[in-house]
């Protein structure tokens, strides 16, 4: 299998305009998710087996870890939906682009953001601009035919709504984001849970040809992917965010934003539920589950200790803002 990254806050720079194709039509429902209409509808139905499937998990006894990370004592498939859909909200598909034209401050509207601290940016030798959006700054729309700033290393998910408020946090400004299909959000949070498919999620370079989209691999690659997000939508004050730190000289994704400082951050939820699922597979070979048991280790690969060299703690996992009713 091929490695990937997953680079879960959208990068300005490496973001194309685009012509902004808005699909007309209703959001698709994916559970409680809200899926805006320009999502491909083979996705929807893939993630909807996935969330079929997870609903399908025999329960186990988590382990001490899991309980802790998650704040979950029994891993139900009824509690792990309720952990994630308390975190996500609305999918949005690859081809949106952040824009003026989509993402603009309520002028009028009077917000109060919590007077707390900021997390800490950590940014690449060669980054020319901030990790999180600059709403003084979005692009407003080129021809497509323009040439493309190209990302290093495949998007597999992202966390737009936690960057959106943190951008909104940091500028002062209320923004709100415009889904098709769903309409105008405020992001008041970044519970908001508004999270976008990469081009990795449902890539097929990463596997052989014997594995199928719908197989349990790749079944549990989305899931945790999706469990890695949620996390983005937690936190508060340096932790907002759960931001990702620079993986260090050496390492796979050395100068990339794909490792986190902390022991509950979304590489450590993304582990367990890779673990938790390669136990409670009931259709699963052991090769699979095996296959399953290290994408885990190699998520656990990306937690360094801090800066200084001391240990890796746990960050303070309450969520930062208002959350928004659901639309």
């Amino acid at each position: 299998m091929k490695s990937f990254s997953y680079l879960s806050l959208i990068v300005l720079a490496a973001l194309s305009a685009g012509n902004q194709a808005h699909a007309f039509g209703r959001a698709q429902p994916l559970g409680t998710i809200q899926a805006e209409s320009a999502v491909p509808k083979e996705q929807i139905e893939l993630l909807r087996k996935d969330f079929d499937w997870l609903a399908t998990l025999k329960t186990e006894t988590p382990t001490d870890e899991f309980r802790q990370v998650l704040e979950m004592n029994d891993a139900t498939p009824a509690n792990l939906s309720g952990w994630l859909n308390d975190r996500v909200s609305y999918l949005i598909a690859e081809n949106f682009k952040p824009s003026l034209l989509n993402i603009r401050p309520y002028i009028f509207k009077k917000f109060e953001y919590p007077a707390s601290d900021l997390p800490e940016l950590e940014l690449p030798p060669e980054a020319k601009t901030s990790p999180v959006l600059d709403p003084n700054n979005l692009p407003e729309g080129k021809p497509e035919d323009e040439a493309k700033a190209e990302p290093k290393g495949k998007v597999v998910m992202a966390n737009l709504g936690s960057a959106l408020y943190l951008g909104g946090k940091m500028s002062k400004l209320l923004l709100g984001i415009k889904l098709r299909g769903v309409g105008r959000i405020p992001v008041t949070s970044p519970r908001v849970g508004i999270i976008q498919v990469g081009e990795g999620l449902f890539y097929d370079g990463f596997y052989g040809e014997s594995v199928a989209k719908d197989s349990p691999i790749r079944k549990a690659f989305r899931m945790s992917t999706f469990f890695h997000e949620a996390r983005h939508s937690d936190g508060n004050g340096k932790s907002m965010g759960f931001l990702h730190a620079l993986c260090p000289p050496g390492h796979d994704y050395e100068n990339m934003n794909a490792c986190d400082r902390n022991t509950n951050g979304p590489y450590t939820v993304g582990a367990l539920m890779d673990e938790h699922l390669a136990k409670t597979c009931a259709d699963c070979s052991e090769a699979e589950r095996e296959t399953i048991r290290l994408m885990g280790l190699e998520s656990r690969s990306r937690i360094l200790p801090e800066k200084d060299g001391s240990p890796a703690t746990a960050w303070d996992a309450a969520p930062e803002g208002n959350f928004p009713p659901r639309q």
